[in-house]
This record gives C-alpha cells, sequence and structure tokens, in this order.
C-alpha cells in the first residue's frame, strides 16, 4: 500500500504533523519514557533508544521498537523544557526509586538530557496500525509528563537551544507565531543551497535553481527545485524517508507541465511524469482510463524503446509533482525555461516516428512557432502543458474528440477536471465525478433502462423537490436580507459537492492516515463514515429515527447538508476504498451494527463487479446523451450567475474561483481563515465554458461490465494486478495514498494525455470524420440546442434529412435581381466565401462584394485566420492544405481615431454605377474604404491608390458605424450611427456621394435612442431592415420603409450588460433557407463589449405571435468592439487587436465546418492574432478577394463567370488611435 522504504522510516510520516506545520531536524536519542503515568511502553521499560523529530509546532519520539507507540508532545503545552540530569537518572524516578534501570547501551544516557515536561501528549503508530491516537492530558493544577532525551551522537546544545526557541515562539499570539514560524521556514531554506554534485552527469549545467514547497494530500515539504537541460530535479531540506537525498527524472519523460494554484494563489505547478514500467502512459497495449485495451500504434514503438532506455536512470517515484513557489514570477520563470529545453516531452508519442519528426522539424519549425494552433504541427505537443490545463486549442479539440466518440466519458470528464485545475496532489481540488444511477436497490441492473439513471441536468441538491423547495425558500429569505450589514450573497446549498473530508469520506478505507491527520488523529463517528451505497438494514423494525443513518445514495437525496457528487475512484478497477482490508477500528453504529466492508447493492456481487457496473452505466448511452447538462453545472455556464440560479446551483460564495483576491489580503492569519474557510466549504472548479456545451454526437453502447476493466488475478488483492488506469508503478494495483513523495500513486493523468493523443491530435479528429461518425450511430441528432432546451433539460431539434444546400448551388439556382448595381453581383462574394469557395451571392448578409469571381481550385488564407477554401470540398482537404499567410499590404494614419469601416467595391470603367459612385475617385479606384472617426468625419480612402480621396462630417460626435444598404433596389445608401444617438441615412445616388460633393446632407434620421448607437447592420440588397445597437446593451431592428423620416421598431431587447459592439445581419444558415440575392435576412449576429457572440433568429420578427429566438452564443473571453458575418463565418475584432473566428453555419445547426478540425464546442476557432494592429483594438473590419483574384475573374468573367485565380483575400482593419491596415493572403 505505502510501499518502499524502512519500516521506521516509513512509521514516521508527514502526515503526523499538524496543518502547515514543518518539520525541522532530527536527532537519534535514548529517551526516558515516563512509565508510571504513560502507557503504551509494552515491557515497561524506562529507558528506549529512538530519534527525537523536532518540528515548528511539535517534538516527536520515535522508539526503535515499533510495538512502541510514536509520542508527540505540542510544545505549546510544554510547561518546562531546559537542560537536567541524566537520562537514567530520569528513567530512575519514574520507577519510583525501585528498579533499577537497564544499562544504556549507548552514548546519551550518563550525560545531561533535555528534559521536557508536558501538560499533553498523543501517542500514535504502535504496531504500525493505522489506529485513532491516545490523547492524554494532565490534571489541571498537576505535575505533567517529563521527559528525557539524551542525544548519543551530537552535544546537547543544538537540540536545547532550537528546541527552547520554538518553545517560544509558540506561547505568542497566532498571528505574531505563524510570522516568526514563516521567517524561520524561510531562512532555513536560504541557508541551504542546491548541491551541484548531485547532478547525475557532471555536463549538466542548472538552467534554474530556487526554493520550492513540494504538495501531496495534506503534506507540504521545503525543498529546491533544479532544472538542467537533461533532467529536473528536486533537494528536500530534510531527507526523511531516508532514501536518496535527492529526486530526478529525465525531461525527455516529462509528459506535460500545468500551471496550478496553491492556497489561493496563482504559484502552483504541476509536473506529470513517464515511467517505463507504464506503457499505457506512451500508447502501449495498456488499457487507457477506459479500462479498454487499444492496441500500440506502430509509430509509438520508437518512443517506448527511448523510454525504456532510461529505466536504469533515476526517475520520480510517483506520476507527478506539484510545486509551488514562493512568487507567481518564480513560477513563470521556471516553467518558461523548463518547457523551452529540447529535450522535454522527447519520450512523448508524437504523431510522427522520431526520426520522421527530426527531419521535418527544420522545415516546420517557423510554422509551428508562429502557428496558433500547436496540434496542426508535426509535434502535437510543440506547446507543453497546454493540454492538461486547457490553454489554447486543447479544450475545443478534446470536446469535439468527445463529441464524435472518439474519447470516452470517464477520459473526458477526467481531462474537464485536469484542465479546471483539479489534482491528485490536492485533496481541496479533487477530481469530482457525478453520481450517474439512481438504482441501488434492484437485484438485477439493467444498463438499457433510463429509469435506473439520476437526471443530469439536475445539481444534486435539486434531486428532490421537497427538499429543494427549502433551499429556494431560504435563498428567497437570503435575499431579502442582502442589504443588510456583515450579509453574505444568498446560496442555496451551505455546504458543497466536494470536500476534503467528502473525499477522505469516501476514502477512509484506503487512506485512513490521511483521515486521521484531517480529523486530527481520530476516524469520524461511525454513524457519518462511508458504510453502505443505499442503506443497511436496521434491525430494530420501529428505530429511533436519530439513530439511523442516512447512507450515501439516499443521504444526497434527502439530507440538507449533503449534496456531494462522487470521485473517480468509483469507476476505475481498484476497490480498496470498498473494503476494510487493513481491519481498521472503524466503531460501532447507534444501531449496533460495526462498520467494516461497504455494504454495496444487491445487484453488485463483490466490489469489483460493483465498480465495473458503475463505469459500464458511465459510459451507456443514458449517461452520453446527459453528460453536457452536468459539464454546465459542473465547468460550464450554469456554474456561476443568472444561469445558475435558474439551475438551482448556486453555492457559498467563497467556493467559487476569484471569490478571494489572496493579493489582497494584508493580514496573514485573514488569509489562513479565508483558507480555511474554502477548505471547509469546498471549491468549484475553474469555469472552463461560459456557453452551453454541445451534447455528444456519437453514443457508443454501454460496454460489458465483465470486460470493462483488464483482467486481473484474483490473489492480488483489492486493486488487481499493477495493469489497469488505476495501477501505479510498484503499488499492485491498488488505489495508494502514501506520504511523502506520492501523488497517488497513479497513471491517470498519463494514460489520459495518451488517448487524448490519439483522439484529438491525428488526422482523424477533424470534423469531416465527425460528420460520419454521427450518421452512423446511434446517437443525438448533430444539432447544437438552443439555451431554452439546454435550461428546460428537452432534447435538440431533430436533425436536417438531408445535407444543407451548397451555397454554389444556391447562387447557380438564384435568380440574378434586377436595377442599378453599385456592385457586381456575378461575382460578389460573402465572409466565408471569399475565402472558402466559389462565385456565391453578393446578398448573403455581408458588405463586402468583389468585381470577380472566387477561383474554383481551392487555396487557403493562414491558419491563423482559419478562412477555407473551396466550398463543397471536404473540410479536411481544405484545411489541412493552408500553407499562406497574411502580409500588410497598406497602413496609413488617418486624423483622429478610427471607429468604422465600411468597403465600397466599385465596378470597372465603362459601368455606370462606377462613374455614379466613384465622383472623383476615377475608374482607377477600384473600390473605397469609408471609414468613421472620434471627430464625427467620414473619410474615404482607396486602397488600391494607398491615399484619401475625400471626406464629410456626419455627426456632432464619434462616428461609431458605417454601412452599405439598398443595393439591389436602384438607390443605394450609406447608414452612419453616432454617439450622438442618431442614426442617418445618405443617398448614394448620381452626384450625391457626400465625400465627393462635400455636403453633409443626410436624406432620412432616425434619433429613437435613449442611448448612444455602437453598432449598426443594414440589409445589404433591399435595405428596409436596420438593426442597431446601442451603449445601454439593447438592440433593436427597424424597418425603414415607414412613411416619411421615420422608421417603425419591429423588435428590441436588452441582449448584455454592456455595449453592442458590432451587429450583422445574414441571409442565410444550414438550418435556415438560404435565399438568392434579394432575400430578407434571416439571422442577426451581435458581439457585445463583454466578449460575447450571439446568433438570433430573426426571421418572425414583428411578425404575430411570433418573436427573434436566440440560436446560439459564445464567449471570446476578450472585449470585442466589431463584427462582421455571413450564413458561414463570424469575424470578430477585440480589444487587443486579435480577430475571432465563430462558426455560424455549425451553430446554426450545420455539419460542415469553414476549417479543417473543425471549432470548439462553443463554435469558436484559434484567433488571428498579428502585429500589424500593434496590438491596438480592432475598432471595425470589412473583408475583399484581392487584385490578383480580380484581375484573373475580370479576364474569365465571359467564360461563365467561373475563375481560376489565385484567390487572394483582403482583410481591411482600423484600429484604435486611427490606423487603417489591409491585410491580404498570399495566395
Amino acid at each position: 500500500m505505502f510501499g518502499g522504504g524502512a519500516a521506521r522510516a516509513r512509521r514516521f510520516s508527514l502526515l503526523l504533523l499538524e496543518e502547515e506545520e514543518d518539520y525541522v531536524q532530527d536527532w537519534v536519542v535514548l529517551a526516558a519514557w515516563p512509565v508510571d503515568r504513560v502507557a503504551g511502553n509494552w515491557q515497561r521499560s524506562p529507558l528506549l533508544q529512538g530519534r527525537v523529530r523536532l518540528c515548528t509546532r511539535s517534538l516527536f519520539f520515535e522508539p526503535d521498537d515499533v510495538r512502541v507507540p510514536i509520542a508527540r508532545i505540542p510544545l505549546a503545552s510544554v510547561n518546562s523544557l531546559a537542560s537536567g540530569p541524566s537520562v537514567a537518572s530520569v528513567a530512575a524516578a519514574h520507577a519510583g526509586g525501585t528498579a533499577k534501570p537497564p544499562p544504556a547501551t549507548g552514548g546519551g544516557g550518563s550525560g545531561p538530557s533535555l528534559v521536557v515536561e508536558a501538560r499533553e501528549v498523543a501517542l500514535m503508530r504502535a504496531n504500525m496500525e493505522e489506529v485513532p491516537y491516545t490523547f492524554l492530558k494532565a490534571p489541571d493544577g498537576g505535575p505533567g509528563f517529563r521527559w528525557a532525551f539524551g542525544p548519543v551522537f551530537s552535544p546537547l546544545g543544538p537540540l536545547l537551544a532550537q528546541a527552547g526557541a520554538l518553545r517560544e515562539i509558540n506561547a505568542r499570539p497566532r498571528e505574531e507565531r505563524n510570522t516568526a514560524l514563516e521567517e524561520l521556514a524561510r531562512q532555513r531554506l536560504d541557508g541551504v543551497s542546491f548541491d551541484c554534485s548531485r547532478l547525475l552527469d557532471f555536463g549538466e549545467r542548472l538552467v534554474w535553481v530556487g526554493p520550492v514547497l513540494a504538495l501531496t494530500p495534506l503534506v507540504r515539504e521545503w525543498g529546491h527545485l533544479a532544472i538542467t537541460p537533461a533532467r529536473v530535479y528536486f533537494q528536500p531540506l530534510h531527507n526523511i524517508a531516508g532514501g536518496a537525498p535527492v529526486k530526478s527524472h529525465p525531461l525527455a519523460a516529462i509528459a506535460a507541465v500545468a500551471r496550478r494554484r496553491s492556497s489561493l494563489r496563482p504559484v502552483g505547478l504541476e509536473i506529470f511524469f513517464l515511467h517505463p514500467q507504464s506503457p499505457s502512459a506512451v500508447g502501449g497495449a495498456a488499457p487507457s482510463p477506459s479500462g479498454s485495451a487499444r492496441g500500440e500504434p506502430p509509430q509509438h514503438a520508437p518512443y517506448q524503446r527511448q523510454l525504456a532506455a532510461l529505466a536504469s536512470s533515476p526517475m520520480w517515484d510517483a506520476p507527478s509533482a506539484f510545486f509551488a513557489f514562493r512568487t507567481e514570477a518564480d513560477r513563470e520563470a521556471a516553467r518558461h525555461l523548463l518547457t523551452c529545453q529540447p529535450e522535454l516531452g522527447a519520450c512523448v508519442p508524437r504523431s510522427l516516428p522520431p526520426q520522421q519528426l527530426a527531419a521535418s522539424s527544420s522545415s516546420s519549425a517557423a510554422a509551428s512557432a508562429s502557428a496558433a494552433d500547436p496540434l496542426a504541427a508535426a509535434d502535437p505537443l510543440a506547446a507543453h502543458g497546454m493540454l492538461l490545463e486547457a490553454a489554447g486549442p486543447w479544450l475545443r479539440r478534446v470536446t469535439a474528440a468527445w463529441q464524435r466518440g472518439a474519447l470516452s466519458n470517464f477520459d473526458y470528464l477526467l481531462y474537464l477536471n485536469f484542465a479546471a485545475g483539479r489534482s491528485f496532489n490536492d485533496l481541496a481540488q479533487w477530481p469530482v465525478f457525478p453520481w450517474v444511477l439512481r438504482n441501488y436497490v434492484s437485484a438485477r441492473l439493467d444498463l438499457d433502462d433510463p429509469a435506473n439513471y439520476r437526471d443530469l441536468s439536475k445539481p444534486v441538491g435539486a434531486l428532490s423537490p421537497a427538499r429543494l423547495e427549502e433551499f429556494r425558500r431560504r435563498f428567497r429569505d437570503m435575499a431579502a436580507d442582502a442589504f443588510e450589514e456583515g450579509s453574505v450573497p444568498p446560496f442555496l446549498y451551505g455546504t458543497h459537492y466536494s470536500t476534503p473530508g467528502y473525499v477522505m469520506h469516501w476514502l477512509v478505507r484506503a487512506a485512513p492516515s490521511h483521515m486521521l491527520r484531517l480529523q486530527n488523529g481520530r476516524f469520524d463517528t461511525p454513524d457519518r463514515l462511508f458504510a453502505s451505497v443505499q442503506r443497511i438494514p436496521h434491525p430494530d423494525p420501529n428505530p429511533d429515527p436519530g439513530a439511523q443513518a442516512q447512507e450515501a445514495w439516499e443521504g444526497v437525496l434527502n439530507s440538507s447538508t449533503d449534496v456531494k457528487e462522487l470521485i473517480p475512484e468509483f469507476f476505475m478497477p481498484a476497490w480498496d476504498f470498498l473494503v476494510n482490508e487493513k481491519h481498521l477500528p472503524l466503531g460501532v453504529r447507534q444501531s449496533g451494527r460495526p462498520v467494516g466492508d461497504v455494504e454495496l447493492p444487491p445487484w453488485a456481487s463483490d466490489p469489483r463487479d460493483f465498480l465495473a457496473k458503475q463505469r459500464a452505466a458511465l459510459e451507456a448511452p443514458p449517461v452520453s446523451r446527459q453528460l453536457h447538462a452536468w459539464v454546465d453545472l459542473i465547468f460550464g455556464y450554469k456554474q456561476r450567475g443568472p444561469a445558475a440560479e435558474a439551475a438551482d446551483n448556486v453555492f457559498y460564495h467563497l467556493t467559487y474561483e476569484g471569490a478571494v483576491d489572496a493579493a489582497a489580503v494584508t493580514s496573514p492569519l485573514g488569509l489562513k481563515a479565508l483558507e480555511t474557510q474554502i477548505n471547509e466549504f469546498g471549491q468549484t472548479p475553474k469555469q472552463l465554458f461560459t456557453t452551453p456545451h454541445p451534447p455528444r454526437l456519437v453514443c457508443p453502447p454501454a460496454p460489458d461490465p465483465a470486460t470493462v476493466f483488464p483482467a486481473v488475478d484474483a490473489a492480488a488483492g483489492p486493486g488487481g494486478v499493477g495493469t489497469g488506469a488505476g495501477a501505479g508503478a510498484g503499488s499492485g494495483g491498488t488505489t495508494s495514498y502514501g506520504g511523502e513523495g506520492d501523488a497517488g500513486n497513479r497513471d491517470l493523468a498519463l494514460a489520459l494525455l495518451s488517448t487524448i493523443l490519439a483522439a484529438a491530435a491525428s488526422p482523424e479528429g477533424d470534423v469531416a470524420t465527425s460528420a460520419t461518425a454521427a450518421s452512423d450511430a446511434p446517437s443525438p441528432p448533430p444539432m447544437q440546442p438552443t439555451a431554452d432546451q439546454l435550461a428546460a433539460g428537452s432534447s435538440p431539434p431533430p436533425a436536417p434529412t438531408s445535407a444543407p444546400q451548397p451555397l454554389a448551388a444556391a447562387a447557380a439556382a438564384a435568380p440574378s435581381p434586377t436595377g442599378a448595381d453599385l456592385v457586381s453581383r456575378q461575382a460578389s462574394r460573402s465572409v466565408a466565401a471569399a475565402a472558402a469557395g466559389p462565385a456565391s451571392p453578393a446578398g448573403a448578409g455581408i458588405r463586402v462584394v468583389a468585381e470577380t469571381a472566387a477561383p474554383a481550385a481551392a487555396a487557403s488564407m493562414s491558419p491563423e485566420l482559419g478562412l477555407g477554401l473551396g466550398l463543397g470540398e471536404p473540410a479536411s482537404a481544405v484545411g489541412d492544405s493552408a500553407s499562406t499567410a497574411l502580409t500588410v499590404v497598406r497602413s496609413t494614419q488617418l486624423d483622429g481615431e478610427l471607429l468604422s469601416l465600411v468597403l465600397l467595391p466599385l465596378p470597372g470603367a465603362g459601368q455606370d454605377g462606377a462613374a455614379a459612385a466613384g465622383q472623383g475617385a476615377g475608374p482607377r479606384h477600384q473600390r473605397l474604404l469609408l471609414a468613421g472617426s472620434h471627430k464625427g468625419a467620414v473619410y474615404a480612402y482607396s486602397p488600391d491608390a494607398g491615399r484619401v480621396v475625400g471626406t464629410f462630417e456626419a455627426h456632432d460626435d464619434a462616428v461609431c458605424c458605417v454601412q452599405l444598404a439598398g443595393a439591389a433596389t436602384g438607390a443605394p445608401v450609406l447608414v452612419t450611427a453616432s454617439w450622438d444617438c442618431s442614426v442617418k441615412i445618405w443617398s448614394l445616388a448620381q452626384g450625391r456621394a457626400p465625400w465627393s460633393t462635400g455636403l453633409s446632407l443626410a436624406t432620412a434620421e432616425l434619433r429613437d435612442f435613449d442611448s448612444g448607437v455602437w453598432a449598426l447592420a443594414a440589409d445589404p440588397w433591399v435595405g428596409a431592415l436596420l438593426a442597431t445597437g446601442t451603449e445601454e446593451g439593447v438592440v433593436a431592428l427597424w424597418d425603414t420603409r415607414a412613411p416619411g423620416r421615420r422608421a417603425c421598431c419591429a423588435w428590441q431587447a436588452h441582449v448584455a450588460r454592456d455595449y453592442v459592439a458590432g451587429l450583422s445581419l445574414i441571409t442565410g444558415g444550414d438550418s435556415v433557407t438560404i435565399g438568392p440575392p434579394g432575400s430578407a435576412p434571416a439571422m442577426l449576429l451581435a458581439a457585445t463589449a463583454d466578449g460575447a457572440l450571439t446568433l438570433f433568429d430573426i426571421r418572425q420578427a414583428g411578425a404575430a405571435g411570433g418573436g427573434v429566438q436566440r440560436l446560439a452564443g459564445a464567449g471570446c473571453n476578450a472585449s470585442l468592439r466589431c463584427c462582421v458575418a455571413d450564413e458561414r463565418l463570424a469575424l470578430a475584432g477585440d480589444e487587443s487587436g486579435a480577430l475571432q473566428l465563430w462558426d455560424v453555419g455549425r451553430m446554426a445547426g450545420g455539419t460542415e465546418a469553414v476549417r479543417a478540425g473543425g471549432p470548439g464546442p462553443d463554435g469558436l476557432y484559434p484567433p488571428w492574432e498579428g502585429e500589424a494592429t500593434d496590438g491596438a483594438a480592432v475598432c471595425s473590419m470589412d473583408v475583399y478577394p484581392g487584385t490578383a483574384g480580380a484581375a484573373a475573374g475580370a479576364g474569365e468573367e465571359a467564360e461563365g463567370g467561373r475563375s481560376s485565380g489565385s484567390g487572394a483575400v483582403r482583410v481591411a482593419l482600423v484600429t484604435e488611435g486611427g490606423k487603417l491596415v489591409v491585410l491580404e493572403s498570399d495566395g
């Protein structure tokens, strides 16, 4: 169970220390045991040999005879501590002078001794047994317990001086005591440096070295962390276990590095190791965490051989190590220097064998360094640590892998826990898993019967309607008292679903030392211990209600103080936490029933069968169809805020991440009190999703419980043989919770890593595979449910019976509109089509049009931008060929700060529209960019000529929106919006373009706004519909066909707490019939300053009995400033100068992705981040084909409107500060 180490060393553990107590030093001594007053000395020998271990709050005496208990003397209870007579003399006094003590067998018996008189003493670990401690207390006013310790191999002075100083410190007030002890710990650590002679290779050099705190469950150990180009080392301040003085591990066998929080501060770093005896960690034939065996991929063999070659060198004795640094800056410096070492992760399987990877590294180095998506590189672990902390694209990729069935439910939940900062090294942040079954009374369990499963759309506290109503009543009462001084925010549940106490409630049989440490040397009362999954029958037919103990499932259903979820161990092979193998004295209940093994449901024949059926149920279709709803509660958008309140999922406010700013708490005592409170109330995981989590698209059938876990030798004990995911190195397969240096001794994280690499980093992880798998599996339809459906717990609507009509086909079948053209519709393109396909209708909800058709050949913009070319071809073939990059072709500084932009693409010379709209620009200016500024002016800029060609004064305040409308009516107009609470419409009829005439005379004006208009979207074709967004977060739709200068408001709603930053009208989508040019808009995209993208269905706006419906939403984790979209893709500019990409088509119900790999569960692709914006906010943007595509299309328009040009695409941006930038792909 604890494995390794000498008996004496393993008997004493840092788990015996108090919370935040540190180890100081130890001495070999001869001790006088007070046999007349302290029991436990089975031979009543007055002299005992052993070791004194001095700690910051206690003095321990560990006898060499393991049958005699360890004695712990609290320094705060010491009456006197001084140099006194010899140990032999004190021992004779204990014997009453009637018995002659045996002669000392070594030194320390005749010289002066340390004499300690204490009021209290605790006895522990006699006969190596994990039993409750024995606490002895001297009577008030009477003499204390008198001990004497004589050092054998050292003088008394050092022991006396250090013990005396610590006793004096422990007599001080608490805050002063804690400060002094922390300063002493710092001095001791700073007084010792890393011993470079411990480096394995004399040629190694130190890259980083510094003090750290190594953390395992309930244990902390100071030491020095050292990083070299070949290995990572940890030198503990004290070698308590008596083994190697320095731990080390080769960098090549490090799987991942992840940032963590420790004591509420962002100073933690967790390193995950590979071991040769853990083939599952490197993708071998051993089972994954799901328990199913996987064949060894051929490309993994070289990595296994490389890892096996390292077996002869020292390796870490646990799967992971958790370090806490003194400051966040130290953590970041160490992490940076560790992750930039070339050797890091060399043994982790890549998508290519090492030889091919090395051969391709030189050619792909530049692309890998600049790519936003590390999975697109040859090395899927190019950015170490990103996997287990959900940075970059990993979270989206892993979610997509789970959706398409490439990842089991167990693997996915475990990944989400790791990504949210949960760790097997921290009981306060132990991974959390759901209760999935509700039937624990039947003799047979039908895994296909949905009635046997818990409702995963509700938190545990909401499973009982009667109990929930009581919680709600208390919540309403607390809300009414919220304005009283000292009140706390209202909450439904005063307890949490995961706390250190709850974890040990489940694991008391497997980790009794941890329970004793957590409960101050005692087990919990027998009636509160985990004894039965359902209920233990009471022998009395009419028992006293107070004598009944509510068991696990019944407790979480009915108790007002029990809403705990499960832990991963309930779905793993090791069953030692269910059986009392150690014969622990857990006590007798009030019913008279002793607490021993856990009482299992009738449908479980033994503990292994119980866990196997639990695991099979977790993977069953009824759970797969609901699991996304539980993720919303624990890791998603229902975790906090109004959505949490609506879902009855509100916990005590201190449980949420960010509720306490540890840096703002100046008092160490106050910070410790907060930390204690949070540990008591529990910690909610980090929020990973801010929008509804998508459902699983592929729901495999429930596995056979008989084969869900690997084969096990029954003689091996509760944990079986060490081949499963729950088996650790040298653990014999049991779930080990050892002391120092033990991180749970399981390979879960490492086996999970291999699974995710195979599922998410392989070429099979694209959307094309997802769509195929979804069509062949008995799964829910691949339709993103609406927020209302998720909140109601209903299923998504049925999927379309046929694939969506390709845009190119719709364009070919659509009639061409008549009327005077401002643009050449035969060659117009939408946002996605401009980068993803052949000619398409210009009216597809976007202002951007061009003179030429798109090339038929597949091409792409850069992976950073993520727009694919070649609509109608498989997304995987398109996105995987992306190799071009954006370059700056124009950059100019205009007067004032620019806020908005619109592109006016003009037809070539000889067309009437050119003369009408150009007016001084001339045919040589093929397109114009109109940009609104803070000063109320609108600038006309030619990106082809590279100069300003005109300007006009439009508003009294900043012009934040400029839009083109009515292109198909023969009377195109320009629409502008301003912070002066007005919207103006400007005619672009012949001779009336305001930037060329200098006349600032609007043809119509809207002033029905209560605040400044910050966003505007206009119907680019008919021009009858306007959408506006205000500073107060209100979005409205206006019908401009009303007579006179007024417009009719068809719909309005408050959509955000911050201002509406951007709007875009869209004429179609995958779930909406795509209309021809001139069709009325069908959807509306809103981007708000709080980082949210929201898609609305507006087809029923203003209709009797109808209304606008919300289709989907996504959170970008950055304040948005503008957006542009068509029926497939949306671009949004944010405050940092990046472009966010959102798959509108997928969010509207389609299955085809814009680029290879598909978006994340929220529809987002990795953002494009370039240096061209200088980090300034993108205030507005437009997209249009580049000059190469225009030239090619002009030459071939007569051949049928199809072109084979280069397909270059330009993106025009205006940034805060007045900079206009035009970017272009290189083809």
